[in-house]
């Protein structure tokens, strides 16, 4: 796919793709040497995200803010906002734009705004929150939409918008059945949904297994639609080390060539019990058998314990 030379240039201005001096450890488990996080790309500061994963409306309220005021995040939600409104043109009746929690809702939640159309908001526990279209005050303040309870099928048409597009599991995750994620959620509402817009796509198959979605037993495919895709061409423009950032996008091999001879040392601050240590668990279910092959897992082990008191099975056990 072609990115949009625009966000890409503002995926890199606001960090959303940076580049690593050595690999960390990806949440996925793999070995990394760039970032992507989409959810920055147009946001200095995201801070308020975390502590406001349960208040969409705090959430969208701080991000229509930081569209008025910052002239960069208005254009991303403008150019996001003009294919929605495309697809969303293709739908007769009640239209609505959705959003997941909790990233989702950054993009989501704006555009809806913008867009001036109800907006469904998505919740990991299975709650599904239809909203109508949000306004403003006075003074030009967010004021959300109301929502409304019904236990009736939703009559509505919607657009998905996300931050990210990887591979695919919180939007469609056949591996369970029936099917969960994002896009059953809504189907079983009752919402007409056939398109996932994302910010970003790392390209690692969730456009794939979108393409083969099924309802109800039946073939019902989402089209994605993503603006910026981390693929060789982006990395040749945008990373330091070209070569390494496109070998690594096949994350599990390039993991395991690199856990033979490379420095473990950067990797250890992903077992720290009160950092990341959900990444260094799932490393291990995925790698510990390939350092214990390839002869390294007592010299990780060593620097873990070195750093943290305890050795790695007592404090991946003890999450």
């Amino acid at each position: 796919m072609q990115s949009h030379p625009r966000l890409s240039e503002l995926v890199v201005k606001y960090g959303s793709y940076s580049d690593k001096d050595k690999p960390v450890i990806l949440k996925n488990g793999d070995l990394g040497i760039y970032f992507v996080n989409g959810e920055k790309t147009g946001i200095t500061d995201t801070s308020f995200i975390k502590p406001n994963e349960e208040k969409p409306f705090e959430i969208i309220s701080r991000c229509v803010k930081i569209m008025k005021e910052n002239p960069d995040f208005d254009e991303v939600i403008d150019i996001m906002a003009g294919k929605v409104q495309e697809l969303l043109d293709d739908y007769d009746g009640v239209v609505a734009v959705s959003g997941g929690q909790t990233r989702d809702w950054v993009f989501s939640g704006p555009i809806a705004h913008k867009l001036v159309v109800p907006h469904i908001i998505l919740f990991k526990d299975g709650r599904v929150q239809y909203t109508t279209a949000s306004s403003e005050d006075g003074n030009g303040n967010y004021k959300p939409g109301t929502v409304v309870e019904t236990t009736a099928p939703l009559s509505v048409s919607a657009v998905h918008v996300a931050d990210m597009l990887t591979k695919g599991s919180s939007a469609y995750d056949p591996n369970h059945t029936p099917p969960t994620g994002w896009i059953p959620m809504l189907r079983n509402k009752g919402v007409t949904v056939d398109h996932y817009v994302t910010m970003l796509t790392r390209l690692q198959g969730g456009e794939e297994i979108l393409a083969k979605a099924v309802h109800n037993g039946e073939s019902a495919p989402i089209q994605t639609h993503s603006f910026v895709a981390i693929d060789d061409d982006f990395l040749r423009t945008y990373s330091k080390d070209p070569e390494s950032a496109i070998r690594s996008r096949d994350s599990a091999a390039w993991t395991k060539e690199y856990l033979k001879e490379g420095d473990l040392t950067s990797l250890v601050s992903f077992f720290d019990p009160k950092g990341k240590i959900d990444h260094g668990i799932n490393f291990m279910n995925k790698y510990r058998g390939h350092l214990e092959q390839v002869g390294r897992f007592d010299e990780f082990n060593k620097m873990v314990q070195d750093k943290y008191g305890k050795p790695i099975d007592e404090l991946v056990g003890g999450k």
